[in-house]
């Protein structure tokens, strides 16, 4: 079967040590190579529902319209209810997947092991194409830009194929080593970084090399960029200039992550590794280090003042921290494996809406959403007010109402918040919840 809809009870089931309750308000997704994908209130780290079932789901989820998509190691791709973990259908044609799906315009475009990039119908799981590449595995998320689909794979190579067709458009041969990394456009031009420790600029048209920006990038990572800055966590956490590849700063993370990715919102770059790291977008000079929890490969992401971790490393603990002062606001605890490499995505509406936290508006994660790349329109690190929650326990309470931004551009002068034209109206409804749930914690403290 390609497509199809099928029951939990079938082959999986919802379990939850907590609770099982629906995801209806901002909502943190993540999986791991446990087998689990768990929604998390974003407010207090309240676990809403655990989703187990065979294989692991090894990719970062992504939400779009309310269904939420993420492949497994199962040999299969999922969409689901995001207020659920019900499933609407399964794919179970490809290989083990360890790419992030990408939804571009009613399709969902997703890499698998079985050297497979496909092309799947996102309302109904029909496959709506198939491209084999020669010999080795898709892991790389692919990109989607000008109707291309941009994928690297172990093949060493490169491909651009047609996103309505499936055609190959060309193949880029020069990296001398893996290529798991998802491309990234800025400017015209196509970057992506392989295992050779080059990070490549390509012409996207074309497929012909433009230049290597820099030949010391450790692992694969994905390059993001904001306000003509290239920003890409090798060894460790640069700034370059990405015409030339000169270094603007450095900062030392003693981690040399493989995936890991940083992202950026007002001012400030965050990252993970052996710690949570919030350092100057423009100066590279720390703000705050939280280096007594290990996020690992899983790249951190913001969204309404806080800043949050997917579940990466060995203490297999999931983070809401204060993206202005560093300050854990609440931690839960999870029984995800120590080597989960899936990153977190943040939901304003889970029944409607789509992720809108900073990778995703930063291109990272790449679905329908209009990205950017000016500081402006990303969110603001002080709209969340700190609630001096205990980091002790699997959850706290934070006691912010606020859903501000730095961009008022973005607003039109309708007071709606800035975090990105795409999600402002979902972002409406997401201040009324957080003012709810502020005023019940207060009337449950007093």
């Amino acid at each position: 079967m390609i497509g199809g809809s099928l029951t939990i009870a079938e082959t999986t089931t919802v379990v939850n040590s907590l609770q099982n309750e629906a995801a209806t308000g901002p909502t943190i997704f993540a999986s791991g190579y446990g087998g689990n994908l768990i929604a998390v209130d974003a407010l207090t780290g309240e676990r809403l529902w655990e989703r187990s079932g065979p294989g692991s789901p090894r990719s970062s989820p992504i939400v779009v319209d309310g269904t939420l998509y993420v492949g497994s190691s199962y040999e299969r791709l999922y969409a689901l209810d995001a207020t659920t973990g019900e499933n609407v259908w399964r794919f179970d044609e490809p290989g083990p997947i360890s790419s992030s799906p990408t939804v571009v315009d009613g399709t969902v475009y997703v890499g698998a092991l079985d050297n497979t990039l496909y092309a799947v119908d996102a309302e109904t799981g029909d496959e709506e194409w198939e491209f084999d590449l020669p010999e080795d595995r898709v892991t790389s998320s692919p990109t989607v830009h000008n109707d291309t689909v941009y994928a690297g794979s172990r093949d060493h190579t490169l491909d651009a194929v047609n996103a309505e067709t499936g055609e190959h458009e060309w193949t880029f041969f020069d990296p001398e080593d893996w290529v798991d990394s998802s491309p990234a456009i800025y400017d015209d031009t196509l970057y992506v970084a392989a295992y050779d420790e080059a990070l490549y600029a390509v012409d996207p048209e074309t497929g012909e090399q433009e230049r290597v920006v820099t030949d010391s990038i450790e692992g694969s990572p994905s390059p993001v960029f904001v306000d003509d800055t290239l920003y890409i966590h090798g060894d460790n956490l640069y700034a370059l200039d990405p015409q030339t590849g000169e270094e603007q700063w450095s900062y030392d993370t003693s981690w040399s992550g493989d995936l890991l990715s940083p992202t950026v919102a007002d001012g400030l770059v965050f990252t993970g590794g052996d710690g949570l790291y919030a350092v100057d977008a423009k100066t590279g000079e720390e703000q705050w280090a939280l280096t007594d929890i290990t996020p690992g490969d899983t790249s951190p992401t913001v969204y309404d003042g806080m800043v949050y971790t997917g579940v990466g490393g060995s203490d297999q603990t999931m983070y809401g921290v204060h993206a202005g002062t560093g300050e854990i606001e609440w931690e839960l605890e999870t029984d995800f494996d120590e080597y989960s490499g899936g990153s977190a995505t943040v939901v304003a509406d889970p029944e409607n809406g789509d992720s809108v936290d900073s990778r995703v508006l930063l291109g990272t994660f790449n679905h329908h959403h209009e990205t950017t790349t000016s500081m402006a329109d990303l969110p603001s690190v002080n709209s969340a007010e700190s609630s001096n929650a205990s980091s002790s326990g699997s959850s706290g309470t934070r006691a912010s109402s606020s859903n501000s931004s730095a961009a008022d551009a973005d607003s039109d002068d309708d007071g709606l918040p800035g975090f990105g034209v795409p999600a402002a109206v979902s972002g409406l409804g997401t201040t009324v919840y957080m003012l709810k749930r502020r005023l019940e914690t207060e009337e449950n403290d007093g």
